[in-house]
């Protein structure tokens, strides 16, 4: 068997084993993924792609975020998973889009602009991919 074009030595690892055309792989990591090939006496037979999945899973942040009248406010929600998560955020059950009023970046980050008493509630950051979903509510408090 090789991965990734290099050859694994499966007699030196405890989570692998090889039998014939057979390859199991014990407590799968991230690192796991790639192109597995089986030889068998000596002779190509196949190429399996190995893709990990991973859920949505969320960094931890303030969950109360306050800002002054007239400024502009971020709220953070770092999505992680494998595929990429998407990611939406609703205030008052409405989902948010970019506009002169909120701004999303890439690192999912949402930016409530010139802020005023009408932005104070509950904001949400949904994520979501192929395996699963998460989500985070963070409170705004305009002053």
């Amino acid at each position: 068997w090789t991965k990734n074009g290099h050859q694994i030595d499966v007699h030196s690892s405890n989570t692998l084993l090889a039998a014939g055309s057979y390859l199991w792989i014990f407590g799968v990591t991230v690192e796991d993924a790639g192109d597995y090939s089986c030889f068998m006496n000596g002779n190509f037979v196949e190429t399996f792609y190995l893709l990990i999945l991973i859920p949505p899973y969320l960094d931890k942040t303030s969950s109360i975020v306050t800002a002054k009248r007239n400024t502009n406010a971020q709220l953070h929600c770092v999505a992680h998973g494998i595929p990429d998560p998407d990611l939406v955020w609703k205030h008052n059950d409405v989902s948010l889009t970019i506009s002169n009023k909120y701004s999303i970046y890439h690192n999912g980050t949402l930016v409530v602009h010139n802020t005023n008493t009408v932005d104070n509630g509950q904001y949400y950051c949904h994520v979501s991919n192929s395996v699963g979903r998460a989500q985070v509510m963070l409170f705004l408090i305009v002053t």
